[in-house]
C-alpha cells in the first residue's frame, strides 16, 4: 500500500529526530554519523580505547598543572607588588587662616611599601617647609599613621598661616587707610598628596598645594606627579631622556599646541605666540613627566613657560611615539616590553 505525500513527510520529519536504527549504526561510518545526528555513539562504543583516553588525561593533565601554575604566580606577584592605601584628611579654619591636608600612603610594611612611604612622607616634610618659608620643622616619624602624618603637617601649617594673616591684615589696616575697614583677608593652603595611577609595575602619586596669602590669585605648588616601581619602591627620577632634548622638540611642539588650541578654541594657533621661554628649545618640565595608562605624561607649573593665565600646559604623549625617547628604567615598568 501506497504512502501519502503527507505521510511520507511525517516520516522524514520524524527520523530527523528519531534514535536511530540498528542498521544505521552499523551502515554509517563514525565520523559523518556523529556529525549528522544527536546520539553520536560508534558502533564499538562499549569498548574503550585505553590507548587514546590515557593520552588524553595526561595532555589535560599537564594543561592542568600550567594553569594552575600561572594562577599561582599571578596571585603570588599581586599579594607582593599589590599596595593597600590609606587616605585622611585633615582640616582646620578660622577668622585668618583655613587649611586642608589631604594625605595618601600605603599601609603595609614590606620593603617596598615602606620605602615609597619614607619617600613620601619626605615629600610632605619638604612641601610644609616651602609653603611656610621655613626649615625648622622635624620630619614626621615613619610609624605614625597616616592621619596622625595629615594632622601634624596641617597643624604646622595652620598656625604660621594664622600668624602670617593675622601680621598681613593688621599691617594693611595701619598703613592703607582706604582698607582699613575692609574684610579681613585669610590665608588658605589646600595640600594633597595622594595616588593618582596604580599599574602593574608602577604607582604614581600627585602632590600639589594651592597657596593663598594675599594678592590677585593663589598660586600653585608640589612636587609634581611622582612615580614610583611597586618591585623595590624606587623612585623614577628620569621618565624622558633629557639628553635627546633637541630629538624630542616635535613631540612637544605638538603636544602644546594641542593643548592651547584646546583651551584657546583657535584651530591655526601660532605656538611661538603662546610661550614664553628663553631660545627656542622648549624645556622638559621641572617637575618630573609620568607614566599613565595611554602615554608619557607631561605638565608644566604655572609660569614656566607660558603666562598665568595659560594655566598649566599639559598633554600625553602616547607610548608608541615617547618609547624611543624613554629610559631604560621607564621602559621596565610598562606592561609591554
Amino acid at each position: 500500500m501506497r504512502k501519502t505525500k503527507e505521510e511520507c513527510r511525517e516520516t522524514q520529519e520524524y527520523r530527523k529526530f528519531a534514535p536511530p536504527t540498528a542498521k544505521e549504526k552499523a551502515d554509517t561510518p563514525w565520523h559523518l554519523y556523529a556529525s549528522a545526528t544527536t546520539h553520536p555513539q560508534p558502533a564499538n562504543a562499549d569498548k574503550p580505547n585505553h590507548s587514546l583516553n590515557s593520552r588524553t588525561m595526561k595532555n589535560l593533565f599537564s594543561v592542568s598543572l600550567a594553569l594552575a601554575a600561572l594562577c599561582c604566580t599571578t596571585l603570588s606577584c599581586k599579594q607582593e607588588q599589590g599596595l593597600s592605601f590609606d587616605k585622611q584628611t585633615w582640616q582646620d579654619s578660622t577668622e585668618y587662616a583655613f587649611v586642608n591636608v589631604t594625605l595618601e600612603l600605603p599601609e603595609d610594611n614590606s620593603p617596598a611599601q615602606t620605602a615609597i612611604r619614607q619617600h613620601l612622607i619626605g615629600v610632605m616634610q619638604n612641601q610644609t617647609n616651602e609653603i611656610c618659608d621655613s626649615s625648622a620643622l622635624k620630619e614626621a616619624e615613619a610609624t605614625a599613621t597616616c592621619a596622625e602624618i595629615a594632622a601634624y603637617y596641617g597643624k604646622y601649617i595652620a598656625t604660621e598661616f594664622d600668624k602670617g594673616s593675622r601680621e598681613m591684615n593688621a599691617f594693611r589696616k595701619e598703613n592703607v587707610p582706604d582698607v582699613a575697614a575692609t574684610p579681613i583677608i585669610p590665608y588658605s593652603a589646600e595640600v594633597s598628596l595622594t595616588k593618582e595611577y596604580e599599574g602593574a609595575k608602577y604607582v604614581v602619586f600627585h602632590s600639589t598645594a594651592s597657596i593663598y596669602q594675599g594678592g590677585a590669585h593663589p598660586f600653585e605648588t608640589g612636587a609634581g606627579h611622582l612615580t614610583f616601581a611597586l618591585e623595590d619602591g624606587k623612585l623614577l627620577t628620569q621618565v624622558l631622556d633629557s639628553a635627546r632634548i633637541v630629538d624630542l622638540q616635535p613631540l612637544l611642539r605638538e603636544g602644546l599646541t594641542g593643548y592651547f588650541a584646546e583651551s584657546t578654541g583657535e584651530d591655526n594657533l601660532n605656538l611661538e605666540t603662546m610661550l614664553q621661554i628663553e631660545g627656542e628649545t622648549i624645556p622638559l618640565p621641572a617637575n618630573q613627566p609620568y607614566l599613565t595608562p595611554k602615554g608619557v605624561a607631561i605638565e608644566y607649573k604655572q609660569y614656566e613657560i607660558a603666562c598665568y593665565a595659560a594655566g598649566m600646559p599639559s598633554f600625553v604623549i602616547p607610548y608608541d611615539k615617547a618609547r624611543p625617547f624613554m629610559t631604560p628604567e621607564a621602559k621596565a615598568l610598562l606592561d609591554e616590553q
